[in-house]
């Protein structure tokens, strides 16, 4: 009844039908057709149920199926979902930030991967489409541009959302602009003092891990291996900090210790890991 918008049903029971068809995509070992088909199941109902569910509830559906979709299938069915969430919620600082994730992801996607560009709607300064313009194939630099201006005006609509600040420095690092990297998330890097939770932080993690990646290409070695250790400390098993470590250390001119420390990332690389590295899900957007 829920799958045939029947206005009998009460809104409790269709949203609890919806998160029942979201929680059987995500059980762990599910393969992929059936993860994709339970999520499918609750994009139906609440496309058909729409004048029973509240517009939040709506909304934060949207942004679930953004990341759910970015993490599982091609961009082309990410860009449907983004366009249609921002024609009907508009470009808020939730939103904005899928727009620029997705923007990340196409950069680094091969020309014959990536969707082609849809003509768009504009609305005010925003253009409503998941691909960065008519122009989207002047280039990955271009796209980084692009997205680095849509996470500045993420943090200016909302200056706590921490995770646009790593994908501000992420970009700019792309681009080449290592100081203003660093500078972006500097606040979560440096100027933060750690906790015991933070250890399951991906976003304090990744933004140590960035600040260290800028540092290393700026050529301060010293401060990069600092920021590098501290996102292996939030992430022990990690091996992408451990790496960067070793960069820093080589960079430094510690030739032995850089060498020692890449033996010791290939020895456990071949054991199974325990803990997830963020940055190996990082396109994902905020399914890490």
């Amino acid at each position: 009844a829920a799958l045939e918008g029947d206005p009998r049903i009460p809104p409790r029971v269709v949203r609890a039908a919806v998160l029942l068809h979201i929680a059987a995509s995500i059980v762990p070992g599910l393969d992929r057709d059936r993860r994709e088909r339970s999520f499918r199941g609750a994009d139906v109902i609440v496309r058909r149920t729409r004048d029973l569910l509240p517009r939040d509830f709506q909304r934060r559906f949207a942004m679930a199926a953004i990341y759910f979709w970015q993490a599982e299938t091609p961009v082309a069915q990410v860009v449907a979902t983004l366009d249609d969430a921002l024609t009907r919620f508009g470009a808020d600082a939730d939103l904005l930030l899928a727009q620029g994730t997705l923007w990340e992801t196409i950069a680094t996607l091969r020309d014959d991967e990536r969707p082609r560009p849809s003509a768009g709607k504009a609305v005010g300064e925003i253009v409503i489409t998941g691909l960065p313009g008519q122009n989207a194939w002047e280039g990955p630099q271009k796209i980084h541009r692009r997205s680095a201006a849509v996470f500045d005006r993420v943090l200016k609509l909302a200056p706590d959302l921490d995770e646009a600040r790593v994908r501000l420095a992420h970009a700019q690092i792309m681009l080449g602009n290592n100081a203003d990297a660093a500078a972006a998330v500097a606040p979560l890097a440096v100027s933060r003092n750690f906790g015991p939770d933070d250890t399951e932080s991906p976003v304090l993690y990744l933004a140590a891990l960035m600040h260290g990646r800028a540092l290393l290409a700026a050529g301060s070695a010293h401060a990069a291996l600092t920021s590098m250790r501290r996102a292996q400390s939030l992430c022990q098993q990690c091996q992408t900090p451990r790496i960067g470590v070793s960069q820093a250390l080589r960079a430094m001119g510690n030739v032995g210790a850089a060498d020692e420390l890449m033996l010791g990332v290939l020895r456990d690389g071949r054991q199974p890991l325990s803990q997830m590295d963020p940055w190996w899900e990082y396109p994902a957007g905020q399914w890490w």
